[in-house]
């Protein structure tokens, strides 16, 4: 996970994560055994998750509403999900990007065939028939080998990435790791149902500050200036508000030393929409 994951398992674990439809296993390091109180879970009917005691939300991911509602996270997961919502697939992926904390990744897997993209949204469709072309009786679609990639890398707004087993590892660990048939897949290119795909959402700094991951920092100015475009328009879009009696610039300004006091907060990264405001 690209330094996002140091010292998991561990109770100072403490990454701010969003996963639906939590692995028991995943559950358990991701939390740090309960201890990472931003550790957050979900899945549409919570009540199977016996192991999580009463710890998992119900969340639907078809309301965008509620998707937007979601707190900013650091880390977004889920493994096979995609398939079972009676949605656009693409609306799920923008709205969970949108919750991304700046420097977040968003990761998940598919279940695929060979050919092209299939679906079918109807609730009429037989169970038998559901399962002859999606593989499940629950599901609604099936991702394509011919076109999974392109597909995905269009959903993602052309940012999408594709983790490769075979950048990391020789076939004889792939071997030893139980992998390599996924190793196999992804050494030629291609696509299967453990294709991990991921959105990196770039993070935003201010002059002199060090942002996670080894990003580069916008300067303090250029933030500025983007900053007093976001309050024009908004300005504009409301005919305007107390914030009115001050100058676009002023606040801005303001704004940005306010985050450059806060910017050595342990929270700020995750906060970084309140502290905005």
């Amino acid at each position: 996970m690209k330094g996002r994951l140091q010292q998991i398992g561990t109770a100072s674990f403490d990454r701010s994560i969003h996963h639906f439809a939590p692995e028991r296993s995943l559950y358990n390091e991701l939390s740090a055994h309960g201890k990472n109180g931003q550790y957050r879970c979900y899945d549409f009917s919570p009540e199977i998750y016996k192991f999580a005691n009463g710890r998992i939300k119900r969340h639907d991911l078809c309301d965008r509403d509620a998707n937007r509602d979601l707190a900013m996270a650091d880390i977004i997961l889920h493994n096979h999900v995609l398939e079972h919502l009676p949605t656009d697939f693409r609306h799920v992926l923008d709205d969970l990007n949108s919750r991304l904390a700046p420097g977040g990744i968003h990761v998940f897997t598919l279940p695929t065939k060979g050919g092209k993209y299939d679906e079918d949204l109807s609730p009429n469709l037989a169970p038998e028939e559901r399962k002859r072309r999606f593989a499940q009786e629950d599901h609604v679609r099936i991702f394509g080998r011919d076109d999974a990639l392109e597909m995905i890398g269009e959903a993602l707004g052309g940012n999408g990435s594709v983790f490769r087993l075979n950048h990391y590892l020789t076939p004889a660990m792939a071997s030893v790791f139980g992998v390599r048939n996924s190793y196999d897949i992804d050494a030629r290119g291609g696509v299967g149902g453990s294709t991990v795909f991921y959105y990196e959402k770039a993070a935003v700094g201010v002059e002199g500050a060090t942002f996670p991951h080894g990003q580069s920092a916008m300067t303090k100015a250029g933030l500025a200036e983007l900053l007093i475009e976001l309050i024009d328009a908004r300005l504009a879009e409301t005919g305007g508000t107390g914030t009115s009696k001050r100058s676009s610039s002023e606040v801005a300004r303001q704004t940005i030393d306010l985050l450059v006091d806060r910017i050595g907060s342990p929270d700020f990264y995750r906060n970084l929409e309140e502290a905005a405001e």
